[in-house]
């Protein structure tokens, strides 16, 4: 179908945008043509009307019979003699559609009634009016017919014309009735239109007050393209936004109330420790110093463990109750960043008797929108959960690569078989998650056969170019490797892995 061929109801259940004025306009233009149709078939009617009706034989001889009697009848209860002309006006204006002509041998005495008034001529009527016959000038001096008639006056008889054009009563009636129906299908048309809109927007009602009932799974349909869809489809676009704030807002509570159960379960478990053996050293029940001191130590491993939960649990607050303030963001060169934080945290390990082999390929001038202070946390977490569970026997393996214009950052170690039992709830690693997201990365922590696996992914915001280089680094950066493509078993180190101690002497 052509665009020239495209009909009202195409236009209107068209799903390119259509102004309900625009729409409007269209239904006004379609009313007025079907009502000026209806108008103009209705006048073909009037004519078969009128002919068949009005100028038939026997209505026009009856009319015209009535009107001759009423004369007669007027003249002898009134004494009218031809020349009157007040009463001949008089009779003629209590007759409706009727012209009158009176004369004498001598010529036209009197002419006036419906034709008259209105500005015709007797030649004229009889012109209009086939079936009229009008007087003319001659005087007639034998025989009568319908229309030409000797009337006896008071002082003689006359010759009187007189004709009874009925049409023009079924013509004004019919014309009066063609208007009113031609008014009342445009009339009807546009407000079915309006019916049309308003039921939609009642229903638009309806929908946005079961939504304010608490339906917020009812999903609104726009329907047609035109501003009450647009409202429509903003109102459902609403109400899914008030829906998954909401569905966040509970998965957040949920989680709290999963932290807050785990929390009062990990730190109830060290402080009845705590408390049996503060009554112990209380109650004297040692046996010798040696004893007293090891349950000494035990309490203060039981305190540092109790400070290092409820410094977990102020961290994982203070990140998401400052969700809504967000992050003040900066332009940074992640290749010096993260090469200084790497530096001080594996500095700290080696001290604790760590090995650590570093893969660092993030050159400098490599920038992403980050917040300093968030890092920092970040990477104190990691740090601290290595040192607490990772096993000394192997080696801590760190990588930092560009890989899909992301920097990619994997730290992996070993844990410790009891390592399960210092902590449960996995406060922290909700912590790094929650950080690396705002900065708009991923976060994912993986644990298997013993080996555990911390991957960071954060966005590139450019890649400058150096100011002076020997080599060209951004060949250093080219890898297309799937961002999570490494095996969980294989971290393969080459000949660019480095010790600490390598790190540490080149700084």
């Amino acid at each position: 179908m052509t665009e020239d061929k495209k009909s009202v109801h195409d236009i209107f259940i068209s799903k390119k945008k259509v102004s309900v004025n625009f729409k409007l306009a269209v239904v006004i233009l379609m009313a007025g043509v079907i009502a000026l149709g209806a108008f103009l078939l209705m006048g073909l009617i009037e004519k078969q009307i009128v002919q068949n009706i009005a100028n038939s034989e026997s209505v026009k001889t009856d009319a015209v019979n009535e009107r001759f009697e009423s004369l007669n009848a007027f003249i002898v209860e009134n004494n009218v003699e031809g020349d009157d002309i007040e009463m001949l006006q008089e009779w003629v204006r209590g007759q409706s559609y009727t012209e009158m002509i009176v004369s004498d041998r001598m010529g036209e005495i009197y002419t006036g009634g419906w034709v008259a008034s209105t500005v015709r001529s007797s030649e004229e009527a009889g012109e209009n009016n086939s079936d009229s016959t009008t007087l003319k000038k001659d005087i007639p001096t034998e025989g009568e017919d319908l229309f030409n008639r000797e009337v006896r006056f008071l002082d003689k008889e006359y010759f009187v014309y007189i004709n009874v054009y009925l049409e023009y009563r079924w013509k004004a009636v019919l014309d009066n009735v063609k208007l009113f129906i031609a008014a009342l299908i445009f009339l009807i048309l546009v407000l079915v239109y309006n019916r049309r809109m308003l039921q939609r927007i009642i229903k638009l009602s309806d929908d946005v007050n079961r939504i304010r009932a608490g339906e917020l799974d009812l999903e609104i349909d726009p329907g047609e393209e035109d501003e009450i869809g647009a409202l429509a489809s903003d109102i459902d676009q609403m109400r899914s936004s008030i829906m998954e704030r909401m569905n966040s807002e509970r998965a957040a509570q949920e989680a709290n109330n999963q932290l807050i159960t785990s929390m009062s379960h990990d730190i109830r478990t060290p402080l009845t420790s705590l408390i049996g053996y503060l009554d112990i050293i209380s109650g004297h029940k040692y046996k010798n110093e040696q004893e007293l001191q090891k349950y000494i130590g035990s309490c203060s491993d039981k305190a540092v463990q109790l400070k290092d939960l409820s410094d977990k649990l102020f961290q994982y607050f203070l990140v998401y109750n400052n969700e809504e303030k967000g992050r003040d963001l900066e332009e940074l060169d992640a290749g010096i960043l993260f090469q200084q934080f790497m530096i001080e945290h594996i500095s700290e390990l080696t001290q604790y008797g760590y090995e650590v082999e570093l893969t660092d390929e993030i050159p400098e001038n490599v920038m992403i929108d980050t917040e300093t202070s968030a890092l920092q946390r970040l990477f104190d977490n990691l740090f601290s959960n290595i040192m607490k569970y990772a096993d000394q026997h192997y080696p801590i393996i760190i990588t930092a690569e560009i890989i899909e214009n992301q920097i990619k950052i994997i730290l992996k170690n070993h844990i410790t078989e009891d390592a399960g039992k210092v902590e449960s709830t996995k406060i922290g690693v909700k912590t790094c998650k929650k950080i690396v997201g705002d900065l708009g990365g991923t976060f994912r922590a993986l644990e298997e056969d013993g080996v555990y696996k911390t991957i960071i992914l954060l966005p590139i915001k450019e890649i400058r170019e150096p100011e002076e280089t020997d080599d060209d680094t951004a060949e250093d950066i080219t890898d297309q490797n799937p961002v999570w493509a490494d095996d969980l078993h294989s971290t393969p180190v080459d000949d660019k892995a480095r010790t600490i101690r390598d790190v540490l002497r080149e700084e």
